[in-house]
């Protein structure tokens, strides 16, 4: 049996997978849920403004792709390992919401898991502090998800397609 441990790392791109630039300083993503009569963006928590304003620029729709290694653990044979993971997206910038001003200070108390509300959030884990100030939103209006080049789950709000695992289901109405 094969369990997933969690994502280690993840990278964010923009434009079609042959000529991916990287957006810089995301530092936490959020995944559309398209299906929800809930209005639910992408979001993309940057660390900086600046990243953020930058990833902004372009306001039309555009391909955004999440990369992500996930570790997994074979537990028949013993195994550790890493598959890919691929969201590709297509998104139109919605806005930005700034989030706190802070300094880099050490002195803050290192919790598990306590939570800032807002449009900033700050996440204590161990001894080390991640804050991530200023969110970017987008309208996504198609996401498929890969893992290891494997298609899992592909929706399109256009042409109303619903696949997961290449079976496709009615299209929910709300």
């Amino acid at each position: 049996m094969v369990y997933s441990q969690g994502i280690i790392d993840f990278m964010v791109y923009r434009g079609p997978e042959s000529e991916k630039k990287p957006i810089p300083g995301v530092g936490q993503v959020h995944l559309p849920d398209l299906l929800s009569h809930h209005d639910v963006p992408l979001r993309l928590h940057f660390v900086s403004i600046h990243d953020a304003a930058e990833a902004m620029k372009q306001p039309s729709v555009q391909t955004l792709i999440v990369f992500a290694a996930e570790q997994y653990l074979d537990a028949e044979k013993c195994e550790t390992g890493i598959r890919r993971i691929k969201h590709v997206m297509r998104a139109k910038p919605r806005r930005l919401i700034p989030g706190p001003v802070y300094t880099c200070c050490t002195f803050e108390p290192q919790l598990e898991d306590e939570r800032e509300r807002g449009s900033g959030e700050t996440i204590f884990i161990g001894g080390g502090m991640v804050r991530q100030g200023t969110i970017c939103e987008y309208d996504v209006s198609y996401h498929a998800a890969y893992c290891d080049d494997e298609k899992l789950l592909e929706i399109d709000l256009e042409k109303r397609l619903y696949m997961i695992g290449g079976t496709q289901y009615p299209f929910p109405e709300f």
